[in-house]
């Protein structure tokens, strides 16, 4: 949470924000929750490929059903990991995100295998090829040892 609120001003915040991975589980109730709360003001969709909590629309992050430049904000929060194909959800958050406006995603590198399926591991250098399409991308690992951090953020803009 300490990186979004660092890193993604409410003045980089453009609407509709959109979270990928909302549904809320019980390992991440809490945190799916404050995402919200975050962006109280703004307009605001979770996106899950489950109806649940937390869910206000149906979708797949490898086939969004959104129009392509049609999001302001897209977070995606531990979800990279748990895909096939997260190379297609990376097109994907790049089609439908407008130009200027932001990307963030979370995900894991030191950490237990979590969730099922769980498929990957991402190093900071992988999550920048990801994201070279962007405009401007800033990619940071959070944890104590410095070569294998728990997790790793990046904010990208388009």
């Amino acid at each position: 949470m300490v990186v979004i609120k660092k890193h993604l001003t409410r003045d980089k915040i453009q609407n509709p924000v959109v979270e990928i991975g909302s549904r809320i589980v019980t390992s991440h109730s809490e945190y799916n929750l404050k995402v919200r709360k975050m962006f109280k003001g703004f307009e605001y969709y979770g996106v899950d490929i489950f109806t649940g909590n937390n869910v206000d629309l149906l979708g797949d992050a490898e086939h969004l059903p959104f129009k392509s430049n049609s999001i302001g904000t897209l977070i995606s929060i531990g979800v990279l990991e748990h895909l096939q194909q997260f190379w297609v959800a990376m097109e994907e958050f790049y089609r439908v995100l407008k130009k200027g406006c932001y990307l963030f995603i979370a995900t894991v590198f030191n950490f237990p295998v979590h969730g099922n399926p769980d498929y990957w591991r991402f190093a900071p250098e992988g999550l920048s090829y990801l994201v070279r399409k962007f405009e401007d991308a800033m990619v940071v690992g959070e944890g104590k040892i410095k070569d294998s951090p728990k997790g790793i953020y990046v904010i990208a803009k388009k």
